[in-house]
C-alpha cells in the first residue's frame, strides 16, 4: 500500500488556517464575555450560532491540533526515540512557547502599573474586573514567568489568564516523543499506555486530547482513503455531525468546570472531542475544505495564531471598558451597533498586534531554536561517539 503521508517534513498551511479560525473564535467568545454577561440566558450561549465562538470547545481542538503537528514534526525528523532526539525536541518547544509569554508577560505587568485602569469599568462584565485586581510585583511574576507549573493556579490571578493552556502544551507536549513512539510500535498498546498514564499515574487529564492528536497522525493514511472512498452523502453527513458533536448537540456546556452541564461534565467533554476529531478527519482528508483553509488571509492568521492567542486578553482586560465608553457616545442609541463595531476595532487590533509580535519575536526565537537544536543534538552525538 501507498503510504499517503509525506516521505518529507513540510508545513501543511491549511493545518495553521485551522488552528487560527480556532484562535479567532477563542478570542471572539472572550470579546462577548468581556463586554456582556455571559451568565445571562440568549443568543451567544443557547442558540446553534455559538458554534462559532465556543472557546472551550476550540481549547480542545488545540491540543488535538498539538498532538497531531507535533507527532509529525518529530517523527519527521527521527524514526526512533533517543536521548538526543528527544533534547532537540524540547529545545524547539522552549523557544516556541517561552519567547513571545515571557514578552507578553512583562508587557502586561508594566501596562497593569502604569495606565491601567483608563476608565471606570462601568462598560464591561463583572468577570472581565477580575483580572488584574490584585497588585503584582516582579516575585510574582517570576513565579508566572515559570509556567510548566502554573502559579498561583487561578487564571483571575495571573497576569495572563489563559496561559494555563500553555502549561498543559509543556507538560503533555512533552510526552508527545513517547506517545508517537508508542503508537508507531504498537496501537494496541497505545491506548492501555494513555490510560494507565491518566488513571494510575495521575498525569494531566488533557492528555488524552494530545493522545487522539498523536493517534489521528498514526491513522492518517487509513483516514484519507476512508474519505476518499466515502460517497458525498457519507462525506456531507461526517460535517453535519462534527459540528453537532463539537457544540454539544448545540448546549453550551462548561467543559472546565460544572456551571453548564449537558448530560455529565466527562461526558459532555467527550463529546466535543469525537467532535473536533472528526473535524480534524476531515480537514487532513478533505481536498475542498484545505483549498479553502489556503486562502492567503487565512494561512496569515494561522501563521501569528499563537501571537493571537496572547496578546488579545492584554488589549482586552486594558482597553475594552474605555473603548466601549467612547463607543456609547459614538453610537448612542444602538447597542448591538456597538458591540459589531467595538469587535471590529478589537479584531483589527489584536491582528495587527500580533502580526508585528511575530515577526519580531515569534518567528525569530523560533529560528534560533531551531539552530541551538541542531547544534546542541551534533555536540551531544559527537559526545556519545566518544
Amino acid at each position: 500500500m501507498t503510504s499517503l503521508q509525506p516521505a518529507a517534513k513540510q508545513r501543511f498551511y491549511y493545518l495553521d488556517s485551522a488552528r487560527g479560525l480556532a484562535a479567532l473564535s477563542v478570542i471572539t467568545w472572550h470579546f462577548i464575555a468581556a463586554v456582556t454577561d455571559i451568565n445571562m440566558p440568549g443568543t451567544a450561549v443557547t442558540s446553534p450560532i455559538h458554534f462559532f465562538w465556543y472557546g472551550q470547545a476550540d481549547v480542545i481542538f488545540f491540543f488535538i491540533h498539538s498532538g497531531f503537528i507535533l507527532a509529525y514534526s518529530y517523527t519527521g525528523d527521527q524514526k526512533t526515540l533517543t536521548p538526543v532526539s528527544y533534547i532537540k525536541f524540547l529545545i524547539e518547544r522552549v523557544f516556541r512557547i517561552y519567547p513571545l509569554f515571557i514578552f507578553i508577560l512583562i508587557l502586561s505587568y508594566f501596562l497593569k502599573n502604569s495606565i491601567f485602569p483608563i476608565s471606570n469599568g462601568g462598560f464591561t462584565s463583572a468577570g472581565l474586573h477580575e483580572f488584574w485586581a490584585r497588585e503584582y510585583n516582579l516575585a510574582s511574576v517570576f513565579k508566572q514567568a515559570v509556567l510548566f507549573i502554573a502559579i498561583p493556579k487561578e487564571g483571575n490571578l495571573r497576569l495572563i489568564p489563559q496561559d494555563w493552556t500553555l502549561t498543559v502544551e509543556l507538560v503533555a507536549g512533552a510526552m508527545i516523543p513517547f506517545m508517537a513512539f508508542i503508537a508507531r510500535r504498537n496501537v494496541w498498546i497505545y491506548w492501555p499506555a494513555i490510560f494507565i498514564a491518566i488513571v494510575v499515574l495521575h498525569m494531566n487529564t488533557y492528555l488524552f486530547e494530545f493522545a487522539m492528536g498523536v493517534f489521528l497522525f498514526h491513522q492518517w493514511d487509513q483516514i484519507r482513503i476512508l474519505w476518499q472512498r466515502a460517497g458525498m452523502f457519507i462525506k456531507c453527513g461526517a460535517v453535519g455531525l462534527a459540528i453537532v458533536l463539537y457544540s454539544c448537540f448545540f448546549q453550551f456546556p462548561s467543559l472546565f468546570n460544572t456551571e453548564q452541564v449537558v448530560f455529565r461534565p466527562g461526558v459532555d467533554r467527550f463529546i466535543v472531542i469525537m467532535g473536533c476529531c472528526l473535524f480534524f478527519c476531515v480537514t487532513i482528508s478533505s481536498a475542498a475544505a484545505q483549498k479553502i483553509l489556503s486562502l492567503p488571509l487565512l494561512v496569515t492568521i494561522g501563521r501569528i495564531c499563537y501571537s493571537i492567542y496572547l496578546v488579545h486578553m492584554v488589549l482586552l482586560i486594558c482597553f475594552a471598558d474605555y473603548m466601549m465608553a467612547k463607543l456609547r457616545l459614538w453610537i448612542p442609541l444602538w447597542y448591538p451597533g456597538q458591540l459589531f463595531v467595538a469587535f471590529g476595532i478589537f479584531l483589527i487590533t489584536t491582528i495587527l498586534v500580533s502580526y508585528i509580535t511575530y515577526a519580531i519575536i515569534e518567528k525569530p526565537f523560533n529560528r534560533i531554536g531551531k539552530v541551538i537544536s541542531a547544534a546542541t543534538g551534533t555536540h551531544l552525538q559527537r559526545l556519545l561517539k566518544k
